[in-house]
């Protein structure tokens, strides 16, 4: 209404500035005023779409934004008394904030080892596919984990080298690393050294340390090896079988960047083998743990920390264990 007003006004001005003026001058003011209106106009609305446009592009990202950060801080505050009710309310958000995202713009793809999951063993955790892009409540479960492994990891590394026996073999196995490796070298000796302390080995594993266990492998069964608790749990219950110490100790070095393996023997075609021993990537070289022992395993010829090199050239490390 106010533009319609405007133009009004302007014309009338027009027609008294041109009253002295030819029929054809008149005309061809009277036009050009008409078509500057109309460009003026058209300009005005074109200009209003797009600023719609934004407004909704910004109303939606924010939308987006808010499920992400609202999920994130209900995550933040769950612990195990109240998981149980927030975990589900951090899975709603998630998948909200995962629907209004823009897929094509993801470089996810699924890695081919999850085509090997057993679908039952999927179904038992609620996850109909692994590949499925939505949160499923074990997601939520590896979230919380990951906030508390961070948190315990960090505090952890900050504090010093408690076991003084080892510590000369440690410290020369980090003379012979850069700096940035040696580092995270005494990082994952803090971090498996934590583990053993807290982790106390249960049931008849304390009294066989030499026995060594079969890969778990589907089908579950009852009191499985590795599997009657998460990591996370493990760490509250303060025990566990040797292979739960292994995974409260890859939990917490996956959260400082170590990388970490299980190392099995004796495996053959279509058979798994048995569990030996954990391996952690530091340089070019996998140094060598023991969870059952609760040591890492030396080179008996001079005391230094064994690597997975060493022990194909040395017998003599395999067979002192």
């Amino acid at each position: 209404m106010a533009i319609t007003q405007s133009i009004y006004q302007r014309l009338i001005q027009a027609k008294q500035r041109t009253m002295h003026f030819s029929f054809r001058q008149r005309y061809w003011v009277w036009l050009g005023l008409l078509l500057s209106q109309c460009l003026a106009v058209g300009c005005q609305r074109r200009t209003r779409d797009e600023t719609e446009q934004i407004t909704k592009r910004l109303n939606q990202k924010s939308l987006q934004t808010d499920s992400l950060r609202q999920g994130m801080r209900y995550l933040a505050q769950t612990t195990p008394l109240n998981r149980a009710n927030l975990s589900s309310e951090v899975r709603i958000l998630l998948n909200a904030w995962l629907k209004t995202s823009n897929a094509t713009k993801t470089t996810y793809a699924a890695s081919n080892l999850l085509s090997a999951l057993d679908p039952k063993a999927l179904k038992l955790v609620g996850c109909d596919s692994a590949a499925a892009t939505q949160f499923c409540p074990t997601d939520v479960d590896y979230l919380f984990e990951c906030m508390l492994m961070k948190r315990l990891s960090d505090w952890i590394v900050r504090g010093p080298v408690h076991d003084r026996v080892f510590q000369s073999s440690l410290s020369a196995k980090m003379s012979s690393l850069e700096a940035a490796e040696a580092s995270k070298l005494e990082q994952a000796y803090k971090l498996f050294d934590w583990t053993i302390r807290n982790i106390i080995l249960s049931g008849h594993e304390s009294s066989q340390m030499q026995v060594k266990s079969s890969d778990p492998r589907l089908p579950l069964v009852e009191n499985g090896v590795g599997y009657a608790y998460l990591p996370w749990e493990s760490t509250f219950f303060c025990g566990g079988d040797f292979i739960v110490r292994g995974r409260v100790f890859s939990a917490l070095a996956r959260q400082q960047g170590i990388d970490s393996c299980w190392l099995s023997v004796g495996a053959q075609a279509g058979q798994p083998g048995e569990l030996w021993a954990m391996g952690v990537l530091v340089g070019k070289r996998i140094l060598l743990l023991d969870p059952k022992l609760g040591l890492p395993i030396l080179d008996p010829d001079n005391d230094a920390w064994a690597t997975v090199q060493d022990a194909t050239t040395n017998a003599r490390i395999l067979r002192r264990l």
